[in-house]
């Protein structure tokens, strides 16, 4: 059974509305229709934003529907605890819509100049009716009527949005084009229908690869061809060089590139730095591993994904802790690669960029594993040189 939640507000200092009226014809409609059993209505008078609230978590409402009056991007009019108007804010509505996000399916917002409240709230629920300029009573009748009918004979949204708009039609108000919908229903059609739509090329560019469990009915990311952007090559940095107007020697070419390999955000940063003359190379290799460089703030975001994840934390210590590639593992070597920290070399993985490996080294307090061998023959050496000492 779909529950429809009615939020009726008319505040004392506002201009009286027919909600009763509305309301009244929304119920005798459903109670006629073919299939008034699978709908319950609950009304509630006098809404204020904390009833708003208390109703959507009490009742879960398949269907919300609210009329009174609305004032554009200031917000939809509720009452506060004196019955007078108290404008709730189009972000406020978006974000309490959003905590019921996958549970609403549908909003009407039967208020003049709603239209702004009814974009921001598509983003979390499938379909919403707004009205883009001041709509009169009798129009908001006569919508809400046709509306409930198609609903209530077991039309769609979109079908009963287009019998709202016929109802004022048929009784010849002039405010047929009033009421506008957002329906991610419509959109999908439209882009396998539409001449102009089927034109469309949407490109959604991310930085890092999204490994975490998508719902693939929904996600943007399981559509279209993928296209793996490469990092810079030699030719590339020294032409982006020229066109940060730096002349420099192939051996400072080559100390950048040591440093950030080609990675395009690391050199853009450095070659923006030392062009504005904010920075020298020498400096610049200098402080870059450090909080004091102009890299602490991208260094630390890693840093804390990485913390927030104890596995891929100590399969990162691996890596960075020897100077030759790594098998740590497909799961870790994705996620490592996903976020940008490492690069593949076979089934193993070695740090993007030595940047990268000086400063997770140092903050991650890891040793350099490659020198242990060195270290535990000075000390067999020393133990040696130790026992002849005693004999």
């Amino acid at each position: 059974m779909k529950k429809i939640l009615i939020l009726s507000a008319n505040p004392k200092d506002t201009s009286k509305l027919r909600l009763d009226e509305e309301v009244r014809e929304i119920e005798a409609g459903l109670e006629r229709c073919k299939y008034r059993e699978q709908f319950q209505i609950i009304s509630k008078w006098a809404v204020r934003s904390d009833t708003l609230r208390q109703a959507l978590l009490e009742h879960e409402p398949s269907i919300v529907h609210f009329c009174g009056h609305g004032s554009g991007s200031q917000g939809l009019a509720l009452e506060n605890k004196s019955g007078d108007m108290q404008l709730v804010s189009t972000n406020s509505l978006a974000g309490l819509f959003g905590l019921f996000k996958g549970k609403i399916e549908c909003v009407v917002l039967n208020a003049c100049y709603s239209e702004a409240q009814s974009e921001a709230i598509y983003q979390h629920v499938d379909c919403v009716v707004g009205m883009n300029q001041a709509i009169g009573d009798k129009a908001a009748i006569q919508f809400a009527k046709g509306f409930y009918d198609g609903l209530g004979a077991g039309r769609t949204f979109e079908d009963a949005f287009e019998f709202g708009r016929n109802a004022i039609d048929l009784e010849e108000i002039p405010e047929v084009s009033t009421p506008v919908i957002k329906s991610k229903y419509l959109s999908n059609q439209r882009a396998k229908n539409d001449v102009d739509w089927k034109k469309l090329a949407l490109v959604i560019v991310h930085s890092k690869e999204v490994y975490i469990p998508l719902n693939i009915n929904q996600s943007p990311f399981n559509v279209g061809v993928p296209i793996e952007l490469p990092d810079l090559n030699l030719s590339q940095v020294q032409h982006l060089i020229q066109l940060h107007g730096l002349s420099w020697t192939d051996s400072q070419v080559e100390q950048l590139i040591n440093l950030v390999d080609g990675h395009p955000y690391l050199l853009r940063v450095a070659l923006y730095e030392i062009a504005r003359g904010r920075i020298t190379l020498n400096r610049l290799l200098e402080t870059a591993p450090t909080d004091e460089g102009f890299y602490n703030e991208h260094l630390r975001r890693h840093l804390l994904n990485l913390q927030e994840d104890e596995e891929l934390l100590a399969a990162f210590k691996r890596v960075v802790a020897v100077e030759q590639p790594v098998d740590v593992g497909n799961t870790a070597a994705f996620k490592l690669r996903s976020l940008g920290l490492v690069k593949l070399r076979g089934n193993s993985v070695t740090p993007l960029c030595d940047l990268y490996r000086q400063y997770f080294r140092d903050r991650l307090d890891v040793r350099l594993l490659g020198l242990l061998p060195d270290l535990v023959v000075i000390r067999a050496i020393v133990l040696r040189n130790l026992l002849e000492l005693l004999l």
